[in-house]
């Protein structure tokens, strides 16, 4: 009996990690990452303070998400020219920027939601992201197309 409810038990837990996991892996894209950069950086600029040498860190961060998210949006609309893509992710950091206008003129720079916003940009400017062109095609192009480093490179 006990090992029956053990096993019941490990199967139930397998089966509620999987559907977590199923649920979260949208945030893992480069267009969800692309979106809370854009989000944050729109919070900051309209009720926050820039300290010059993050907005700098922030900003070449920024630009290595902006171009991981063009990169995926070209991958999924392979038929689509490349304008029409940067293009399509211009769009999208539109109507982010407009969605965080919307929230501060309904809730006003002192809400949490905004000050997690800000929180986030902080947080962002931090990232240790290649910052060159050059940077990100070497790691492009040493990075099979699942994401994951050569087996050789874990240690």
């Amino acid at each position: 009996m006990r090992t029956v409810i053990f096993a019941v038990f490990v199967i139930g837990y397998f089966a509620l990690e999987i559907v977590v996991a199923s649920r979260n892996a949208y945030r893992m894209e480069p267009e969800f990452i692309f979106g809370e950069f854009v989000a944050a950086s729109q919070a900051v600029t309209l009720c926050g303070t820039l300290k010059p040498a993050e907005a700098g860190r922030f900003d070449a961060n920024f630009s290595y998400a902006k171009r991981r998210a063009i990169d995926a949006a070209g991958q999924a609309r392979t038929t689509e020219s490349t304008a029409a893509i940067e293009a399509f992710v211009r769009s999208q950091e539109a109507d982010g920027r407009r969605e965080v206008d919307g929230l501060v003129d309904r809730l006003g720079c002192e809400d949490i939601e905004v000050f997690k916003l800000r929180k986030r940009y902080e947080n962002f400017a931090r990232l240790n992201l290649p910052t060159q062109e050059s940077d990100w095609s070497a790691q492009r192009e040493s990075t099979p197309h699942d994401g994951l480093p050569p087996v050789d490179e874990i240690q």
